[in-house]
């Protein structure tokens, strides 16, 4: 850059400007202000715009940090910062989400006697937007009102209810939609989505549909933006047919650049396990994208339709559209989840071939198919690849191997496998000793079984810190006396009474406040197995955090089989036998994940393995039925899937009586009553290795419908009491 020093004092600020102009147009922020700093050494007076240009460069490189340290020189240099200035700081500082330094500006604006505007709140709720700050974005958006020229508008708004949508705080979101135009400001479409993403998020669909009605009421025009957000909220309602409605109507208006809420909608139906109205909506689409058949490939693989999902790579072979690293692993997840782990297999070879770099997620996908099939010895061939292959193991890799040795009962390779472990300087938790463990039960019974479990609550107690957690027995049945939620505690672990019509989560979260008001529940209590929201009973609980000895202790046992529950239900159908007639249910179980945190399980022969053990209690008959009966069960779960009493029971055609998922509904003998299906007993062993059993009633509403329930003459008397 020529010398300025020897022209006057307006051309040197003209041909400052000029060179700074340049400087930015590169993008360069750093060179932006070293010429800055060499403009003053040549004796020129730099001025707010060409700090403004400076921090404007920093904005196009994204360094918020550079122009946080040029609004510190300018006061250094008695500089000023007019409002232009700080704005422009404000937006770099909301490119890269730092709402922290983007407040700290607006709240320094008034010692630099230079009052805010609405564009400097703008910037500020958009930082806050990006970074999920809802509640900060909340209170700027009411303080605006009380600033001078600092109204709030639609900008201002929509960056809160993006915030918002960000949280999925979506009745906040929707209190303040409304609220828009008794401040007059109308929202616009952009508001409407970002709203319409807070209800999508939180799973209520019907919302967003209501916002899509109260947008034609008010003439705002929807674009495609509006209508994906709406399509994804209903698929994450678990809503696929009205996100198929959603589309039609899209396309009635012929919008342009419609991708989008096609996307959208294969993916509701993935999220909802409809594999074929997915590919339905694939062969409508002109030119699918990428990620509109990584969609379909998805919703083929989680409904166990692997050779849909080979298929659709072979589609995007023929419509030249580049495989990526989604599209493999998504066959990949197909493959096992179908049962095809050769295919599996193949498929991650062929990744190479493609020049698709096989990364962590492709090889545990893979190693996942074969340990499905309890295929032990090639999931360690797996591993010995993964090593040769750049890929460093990890405990979630070797304990999805131990998985496969454990569904054979090679227990040495479990061993090994839990040895290698330790060799990584991991401590193994409960799920690989619980494996372990297991495999040597299958082999040897469970008494080598829990001689392995003492072996590694030793190595645990050396190696895990101890918990400060006063969870002595003594202590809880002190604070507990009287109260029936509590039934009995031992060293590192305790039972409670779990009622029905609550979750597991927020039964423990009383609990937890019951016995130690001032802690929070994640330090005290950590659940090592769980009951169904309409099931009550016996939960134990470990008294410690997750991953503490006494939580590591109660789960392995639990991983291992090693502890002993037994379920008193009613279920009707055709006959089970004679009173103290038992049976076994033995079929494998597949757990879908649904929309809104729900799971579905359906008898499937590429599912787990799932072992129930019930015998006969009470036979009861009805005058209006012939061929059916009630039966109270004593039913003991060996292995512990999701659901499983409840469907393997209705496999039997003996569903459970008052199961709203897979009972008979209107059709029940018995209809109207809550799910009868009780933990009526939980048997383990404490950390001090003592037996611990506890037993919970049967409670007053499931004894009052066995009073009113006629038993068969030639049984025995019912002995459920004594189960």
């Amino acid at each position: 850059m020529q010398d300025i020093s020897l022209y006057d004092s307006h051309d040197r600020e003209r041909l400052a400007t000029v060179a700074l102009k340049k400087a930015s147009r590169a993008r360069s922020a750093n060179a932006v202000v070293q010429l800055l700093e060499k403009l003053r050494k040549q004796r020129l007076k730099a001025n707010r715009f060409h700090y403004g240009i400076a921090i404007s460069a920093c904005g196009k490189a994204g360094d918020w940090k550079l122009a946080f340290e040029l609004l510190t020189n300018m006061q250094k240099h008695s500089i000023l910062p007019d409002v232009v200035c700080l704005n422009s700081a404000m937006s770099v500082c909301e490119k890269a989400a730092e709402w922290t330094a983007a407040l700290d500006i607006l709240s320094s604006m008034s010692s630099m006697a230079t009052l805010p505007d609405t564009v400097s709140h703008n910037a500020v709720l958009s930082a806050c937007a990006r970074a999920g700050q809802w509640e900060v974005s909340l209170q700027i958006l009411n303080q605006m009102p009380k600033t001078p020229r600092a109204a709030a508008d639609v900008v201002s708004f929509s960056s809160t209810l993006t915030a918002c949508a960000k949280c999925s705080k979506w009745t906040a979101a929707l209190g303040l939609l409304g609220s828009m135009p008794s401040k007059r400001v109308m929202p616009n479409a952009f508001s409407y989505a970002s709203a319409m993403a807070a209800t999508g998020s939180s799973s209520v669909w019907w919302h967003a549909l209501q916002m899509l009605l109260d947008m034609t009421i008010e003439a705002v025009e929807a674009d495609v933006f509006i209508y994906s957000t709406l399509t994804s909220a209903c698929g994450t309602g678990g809503n696929w047919e009205l996100a198929m409605l959603v589309l039609k109507r899209m396309l009635e208006e012929s919008l342009d650049h419609a991708e989008a809420v096609f996307n959208s909608a294969i993916s509701a139906c993935a999220t909802c396990v409809q594999w074929q109205p997915a590919l339905s909506i694939l062969s409508l689409m002109p030119s699918p994208q990428v990620v509109s058949f990584n969609s379909a490939i998805a919703a083929c693989g989680r409904s166990g339709q692997w050779l849909h999902s080979l298929a659709m790579l072979s589609q995007m072979a023929t419509r030249r559209v580049d495989l990526d690293e989604v599209s493999c692993n998504s066959a990949i997840d197909a493959c096992s989840t179908g049962g095809s782990w050769p295919m599996a297999l193949e498929l991650l070879i062929r990744m190479d071939g493609r020049m698709i770099s096989p990364s962590e997620v492709s090889f545990t996908s893979a190693l996942s198919a074969v340990a499905n099939c309890s295929n032990w010895r090639m999931c360690t061939a797996m591993l010995q690849l993964m090593d040769g292959h750049s890929q460093i193991l990890n405990a979630d890799m070797i304990g999805i191997a131990m998985s496969a040795c454990e569904g054979s009962g090679a227990w040495k390779a479990a061993l090994a496998l839990l040895q290698s472990l330790l060799t990584l300087q991991s401590i193994p938790d409960a799920l690989h000793v619980g494996s372990a463990a297991n495999a040597l039960r299958k082999a040897l019974g469970a008494e080598s079984a829990m001689e392995f479990l003492e072996v590694m609550k030793r190595l645990w107690q050396q190696h895990l810190e101890p918990v400060r957690v006063s969870a002595a027995a003594p202590h809880i049945a002190n604070i507990a006396a009287g109260d029936p939620r509590v039934l009995g505690a031992g060293h590192g672990v305790l039972a409670a009474f779990k009622p029905d019509l609550v979750t597991t989560d927020e039964f423990v979260d009383e609990v937890a406040a019951l016995l130690w008001p001032s802690a929070c529940r994640f330090e005290v209590l950590s659940l090592v197995s769980r009951l169904d929201k309409p099931t009550s009973g016996v939960l134990p609980l470990a008294t410690g955090p997750a991953g503490s000895l006494a939580a590591n202790w109660l789960q392995s046992q639990f991983a291992s089989r090693l502890v002993d529950k037994r379920y008193i239900c009613l279920c009707e159908g055709p006959s089970l036998g004679a009173v103290s007639s038992t049976g076994v249910v033995a079929v494998p179980l597949c757990t879908i994940q649904g929309s809104s945190n729900s799971k579905t399980t359906k008898v499937s022969e590429l599912g787990r393995e799932a072992v129930t053990k019930y015998q006969v209690l009470a036979r009861y008959e009805l005058p209006s039925t012939k061929h059916h009966e009630l039966m109270l069960l004593s039913v003991k779960p060996v292995t512990g899937r999701t659901h499983q009493i409840r469907v393997h029971l209705a496999h039997l055609n003996c569903p459970i009586v008052g199961d709203p998922k897979y009972g008979r509904g209107n059709l029940s003998m018995l209809p109207g009553h809550r799910l009868f299906l009780h933990c009526r007993r939980v048997k383990l062993r404490d950390l001090s290795g003592k037996p611990f059993c506890v037993k919970a009633r049967l409670p007053l509403e499931l004894r009052q419908v066995l009073e009113l329930l006629k038993p068969y003459l030639s049984q025995p008397a019912a002995n459920w009491r004594k189960s």
